[in-house]
């Protein structure tokens, strides 16, 4: 199993018994806005798109034809995007078993920007409990717990978005310590059921760090700051410029409703035109 960006073209190996944690934390406080279900965080599939009766507006999923992935027979959907705020993809899934054996992630152009691949699969009837021991001596390793948010330090409800991109919604508000900070952050994760990005609203950075304005691109992910309410705004995710761009602008103090791009009042701008992927073989 790799992991291929093509951005950087850094090649990722994975072993599963020794994919086991070394770092533990709590629960986040904060809760779910919606019913929607998704792999557990750190499954190995966790990454890839979970498809929702909901993503049919936005995403036309189309079945192009069968394939052979390391040798196992294939069937390839494509999923296109309707509009200019997500991104394409296009998975091989396995006949027997329906794993995706590759995935990939693709833009307007039809350019692949991310693939995952299995280099070899082999699937039993059981797993042996020798294969969940990690091969490195981990007596020595630290378990690193993250402390809980002081009273002080604000609420997941103090921040919302004044509009989103068609199709997205506010999943969870919580409160993040991150790295390299020493203050909590508001976290909005944002979702179609498909693309999943995440908001960050930090507390002013102390110096010798200095606020950020302006976007990036990281291997397949864009990300997009600016300051609000001299709060350090970021807007981060593996779903076109366009998306992180609106979303960081859409930050704002506050609880309330979030209204959607072309169906809130007027002003906000309409939806663009439909891109659609170019066509590829398998």
């Amino acid at each position: 199993f790799f992991f291929n960006d093509t951005a950087t073209t850094e090649i990722y190996t994975l072993s599963l018994h020794d994919a086991l944690p070394i770092c533990g934390s709590r629960r986040r406080s904060g809760r779910a806005a919606g019913r929607t279900s998704a792999p557990a965080a750190g499954s190995l599939l966790g990454s890839l798109p979970s498809f929702e009766t909901a993503v049919d507006a936005h995403y036309q999923v189309e079945f192009a034809g069968p394939a052979r992935v390391i040798g196992r027979p294939a069937r390839v959907v494509a999923v296109h995007s309707r509009d200019a705020y997500r991104f394409g993809y296009r998975l091989w899934l396995d006949e027997a078993t329906r794993i995706p054996l590759r995935t990939e992630l693709i833009d307007a152009a039809g350019r692949v920007l991310e693939q995952v691949v299995f280099t070899s699969l082999e699937v039993g009837a059981s797993i042996p409990d020798a294969a969940f021991h990690a091969s490195t001596d981990t007596s020595r390793f630290n378990v690193v717990r993250e402390r809980p948010a002081d009273a002080h330090t604000g609420h997941e409800d103090d921040w919302t978005l004044s509009r989103l991109p068609p199709g997205y919604r506010i999943r969870s508000r919580s409160i993040e310590h991150l790295p390299g900070s020493g203050t909590p952050a508001t976290h909005l994760l944002v979702t179609d059921g498909l693309a999943s990005v995440s908001v960050f609203i930090e507390e002013p950075p102390a110096p010798p760090r200095q606020s950020v304005e302006g976007g990036g691109q990281f291997g397949s992910a864009y990300a997009y700051s600016r300051v609000v309410a001299g709060h350090q705004v970021t807007a981060v995710g593996e779903v076109p410029s366009a998306t992180v761009e609106l979303l960081a602008a859409a930050v704002v103090p506050g609880r309330g409703e979030s209204a959607e791009l072309g169906a809130g009042p007027a002003g906000l701008v309409a939806a663009p035109a439909r891109i659609s992927p170019k066509a590829h073989r398998p």
